[in-house]
């Protein structure tokens, strides 16, 4: 994996891309040249960006880098310019959103109560590191294979 950049000028392109959320921002998982895996890029949805869009992804870039220790929270690879766009590099975690995961897995209650426990904890660790989540959803959450901690985005 790549260490961990400031920033990054490139015009590089992917070899492979599938957009997984299109809104103010666009988030995709890309097969990029510099990376021997998939990685997820988040850029702003407008070209040329405007400044806010800039400054949010500045501030995103920041408070992920500040939470690398947390385990549960996915991580920032770096920061770098694709395609002449400003654009966040981020682990890409197999899985499949809570929301998915619990329409198309039965789970028992106490299935369910390990999900909320484990989704508290991660949320307890980020607090700590005075951060807030303001946007929680079970779409922000994946759900990997059984008896692994469930990543927060």
């Amino acid at each position: 994996m790549h260490q961990e950049s400031e920033d990054s000028p490139s015009a590089m392109k992917p070899t492979n891309s599938i957009t997984v959320h299109q809104g103010e921002t666009i988030i995709s998982v890309e097969v990029l040249p510099d990376y021997s895996h998939p990685v997820v890029v988040k850029r702003p949805a407008d070209r040329p960006s405007s400044r806010r869009a800039i400054r949010s992804l500045q501030r995103e870039y920041e408070m992920t880098r500040a939470l690398a220790a947390v385990e549960g929270v996915r991580k920032v690879v770096r920061r770098q310019s694709i395609e002449d766009q400003p654009a966040l590099i981020l682990e890409y975690i197999a899985g499949e959103n809570l929301r998915d995961h619990i329409a198309g897995t039965p789970l028992d209650l106490r299935s369910r109560l390990e999900i909320a426990a484990d989704l508290a904890r991660i949320l307890a660790r980020i607090h700590q590191q005075g951060v807030l989540h303001l946007n929680m959803r079970v779409t922000k959450s994946i759900e990997q294979e059984v008896g692994v901690i469930p990543v927060l985005l």
